[in-house]
């Protein structure tokens, strides 16, 4: 009995791999508040070794206005809220 093929499957775009990083601190690097097109986003640094970072939509649409005139501590929170929900549990010990 032979070795079973496995079929090469090409993904419907890029993805980026990253190697897995451990840190127990995030950076805001820089935030932007897009009234018109009613969104708020950060890009955030995750780790410097490796270095990694991401954009997040803090908030938009609806959830935009009812922010309203967000503090830091805001949107500190609702940055570590869509942080620790993009990881799963298992990867955040």
């Amino acid at each position: 009995m032979s070795d079973p093929t496995f079929p090469i499957i090409n993904l419907p775009s890029a993805v980026e791999i990253q190697q897995a990083a451990n840190t127990s601190q995030i950076e805001i690097l820089q935030t932007t508040d897009d009234p018109i097109g009613k969104t708020v986003k950060s890009l955030v640094k995750i780790s410097t070794t490796p270095y990694a970072h991401n954009w997040y939509t803090v908030w938009s649409g609806d959830t935009y206005d009812q922010a309203g005139q967000w503090t830091d501590a805001e949107i500190s929170a609702a940055v570590v809220a869509l942080v620790m929900a993009e990881y799963p549990p298992a990867l955040t010990r």
